[in-house]
């Protein structure tokens, strides 16, 4: 019994401190999952499929029942001429109602045929909204991730250097104690060492900073523990980014979008056009009528009838609206292909830019790396030689403040290079490409 009470007792500590484990490709496809975006862009393909239903309904068989009970308080009045002389009748009775019901059904409507048409590329230009919501998405969540990691990777690489700076301020302070060694040397370790405690407080608070992006841009709720589990992949193999085809503009979803609308925008024109042609529908009605001197009457003394036909109607005037309308339609259409091939030279000139960007940024990260692995290499000749007394502690910790900035310089690269690679595969159209290689 005392087992399970604390086992009670520890449940919600054990919600509390639960922590996720999640790679980059976990963290997008949570995001792809839950992010509110996504669920806004699957409502609106829900919504083009209701307004398809509603295009079609228009073209169904309608029916409406009408019906009016009146009391005519005072009854309307003819003058008839008999015999020359006129004559003053009142026409009606004190109560009437009326009740009807009427069947219609369009025969031919081009214009309502045309919205029916519109259906297929209006689902799928919401599809496409929602594939451009999940690209962004992936950029997003890929973007914070890589920033995260290289904090991680920044404070990994303070504590290692915090590490050595404590042995070394522990060794001067003690050969300035036993008076072998001169304080100013323990200062100017122990400033050293300071600046270092700075610096991990500093990336410590970004890392908090970071990571709260990266949860947000997966809509996961900013309190949640977080642990990112594949980071040794992304730094020991940083130029390992996947690789895609040619460039092809048609094949992105930007693309694919502007065609779309370029495609409602030609319908809605012939659509308007339409209101020029002749509609054709059938009609059924069947109704009754009731007369009579007082209210009870109206429901005993009832008449029906009933009639079918054909209706048709044939615009004529209206004042050159429909022109006007139509001219705006073909204007929205040429406007629409003109920027089409705009947003196509753009997408060009941005697909090139972050091509260069991107080689620029790997041969830049390439030698901050050879950079940081030389210093490194210096740093740790200069301090044999210290320890064999042959170099000055200016010279170890000139040593360990080259190596510190080729660290920092390295890390500055490694952002901007997956920053860079990023940019090139949205601009290329395959972030989707990139999230399923992950």
């Amino acid at each position: 019994m005392r087992n399970i009470l604390v086992l009670i007792f520890l449940l919600p500590f054990g919600a509390v401190f639960a922590q996720d484990n999640l790679s980059l490709k976990e963290c997008i496809s949570y995001g792809l999952q839950n992010h509110s975006s996504v669920k806004v862009a699957e409502n609106n393909i829900a919504k083009s499929k209701e307004q398809g239903r509603e295009a079609l309904a228009a073209y169904l068989p309608q029916m409406n029942i009408n019906g009016e009970y009146d009391y005519n308080v005072k009854l309307q009045t003819s003058q008839l001429m008999f015999n020359d002389q006129p004559t003053k009748i009142a026409m009606g009775s004190p109560y009437s109602s009326t009740l009807s019901a009427q069947l219609d059904q369009p025969l031919f409507n081009q214009s309502l045929l045309l919205g029916i048409k519109a259906n297929q590329p209006n689902m799928e230009l919401s599809q496409l909204n929602k594939e451009q919501t999940n690209e962004q998405i992936i950029y997003n969540i890929s973007s914070s991730y890589f920033q995260v990691l290289v904090i991680q990777k920044q404070i990994q690489l303070l504590n290692d250097n915090k590490a050595r700076t404590e042995k070394l301020y522990n060794v001067t302070k003690l050969q300035a104690e036993q008076g072998t060694g001169k304080r100013i040397n323990a200062k100017q370790v122990e400033v050293n060492l300071n600046n270092i405690n700075s610096q991990i407080a500093n990336a410590q608070s970004n890392y908090t900073i970071a990571l709260n992006r990266l949860k947000n841009a997966m809509g996961m709720d900013i309190s949640a523990n977080v642990m990112l589990t594949d980071t040794a992949r992304w730094v020991q193999n940083v130029t390992a980014t996947p690789q895609f085809g040619e460039f092809d503009y048609s094949s992105t979803t930007a693309y694919k979008i502007q065609e779309k609308q370029i495609e409602l925008n030609e319908i809605n024109a012939k659509s308007i056009r339409a209101g020029y042609i002749p509609t054709v529908s059938m009609f059924g009605r069947y109704g009754l009528n009731g007369i009579g001197k007082t209210a009870g009457d109206v429901f005993s003394n009832q008449f029906d009838y009933s009639t079918i036909g054909l209706k048709f109607t044939i615009p004529l005037l209206d004042g050159f609206k429909k022109d006007a309308q139509y001219k705006q339609a073909k204007i929205a259409i040429s406007t629409a292909k003109e920027n089409l091939k705009l947003n196509q030279s753009n997408s060009n000139m941005v697909f090139q830019n972050a091509t260069n960007k991107r080689e620029q940024a790997r041969t830049t990260l390439l030698s901050d790396k050879r950079n940081m692995e030389m210093s490194q290499d210096l740093y740790d000749n200069v301090n044999l030689q210290y320890r064999g007394g042959t170099a000055s502690l200016s010279d170890l910790l000139n040593a360990e403040s080259s190596w510190s900035s080729a660290q920092n310089n390295f890390l500055q690269s490694m952002i901007n290079y997956y920053v860079a690679a990023l940019d090139l595969a949205n601009a290329q159209g395959s972030l989707e490409d990139f999230y399923n290689k992950l």
